[in-house]
């Protein structure tokens, strides 16, 4: 794409400045000569931030900003909103004292490109004197740095991206590394808890250490039997949470008569075992 601006606005507004304000007289220029976007006797012209980001590729949206503010604070453009929908924050802008056709209809927006016929001493090759105001287009190219050598660098190497676990590896990681608090450590919780946690798993609700750490701080704060109860009616209705206060007496399981051995007890009266081999002996 090629951009032009004006050497006189460049000189007196800026080069940048003097680039933008070629473009809004463009879209001005063929909005006047269509008689549209009339308002207030000004001829106006919109577009977005977002828009002119795409139409200069080479500037930030916030610099884009600041250009059309620095052209508005001297007083060479005007801004507005004449958009139909209230919400619409889409600005428009007018070119203050250009008119940019002549009264005999021609036009007066000149372009003059760099690539014109040759000049020899302030005339053109044909003879033609330049003109008093030279419009130049300005091709825009990418640059591409050259090391001391002269040679491109090398392009840089993409770094390899780390592989992560699937989730569900870190849902057990999480679970695993958690310990039971002591008032739950019996057979029968860490039987309902493995039940809850391979229930999340299946249905992708996946648990991290922070909510497992959490979970079971909730739970032990409840009698175990009031726990056990708590999962399996989270589990049964399809819950996400655990809610061991909303546990009605009469809904408490009751435990085997006798007291309930501990995983650690379990695990010195099966030597060699891991507590998945001795609650899954068939496994």
């Amino acid at each position: 794409m090629t951009y032009s601006f004006d050497t006189d606005d460049a000189i007196k507004y800026g080069v940048d400045e003097a680039i933008i304000l070629n473009h809004l007289k463009f879209w001005m220029a063929k909005n006047i000569a269509n008689q549209v976007n009339l308002h207030e006797g000004l001829t106006w012209t919109y577009n977005s931030v977002d828009a002119l980001k795409m139409i200069f590729p080479f500037w930030k949206p916030g610099k884009i900003q600041r250009l059309l503010t620095s052209l508005e604070t001297q007083q060479k453009i005007k801004s507005g909103n004449f958009n139909k929908m209230k919400y619409d924050r889409t600005k428009w802008y007018s070119v203050l004292g250009w008119e940019p056709f002549a009264k005999n209809g021609e036009s007066n927006f000149k372009k003059w490109r760099m690539d014109s016929p040759e000049l020899t001493n302030g005339t053109s090759k044909n003879g033609e004197p330049i003109p008093d105001t030279l419009t130049y287009s300005i091709p825009y190219i990418k640059e591409t740095p050259i090391s001391p050598s002269g040679n491109s660098p090398p392009k840089p190497k993409k770094l390899a991206s780390k592989k992560t676990k699937p989730k569900d590896q870190l849902h057990d990681e999480a679970v695993a590394s958690v310990k039971i608090p002591e008032n739950l450590d019996t057979l029968k919780f860490i039987s309902t808890w493995s039940d809850f946690t391979n229930d999340r798993k299946v249905k992708k609700q996946f648990m991290t250490a922070k909510a497992v750490e959490l979970s079971l701080k909730k739970l032990s704060r409840y009698p175990v039997e009031v726990a056990i109860t708590a999962i399996n009616k989270t589990i049964a209705n399809g819950w996400r949470g655990l809610f061991p206060e909303n546990v009605e007496q009469s809904e408490i399981e009751e435990l085997p008569t006798g007291r309930d051995l501990t995983e650690s007890e379990l695990l010195a009266m099966h030597p060699g075992k891991t507590i998945e081999q001795i609650l899954n002996p068939e496994a």
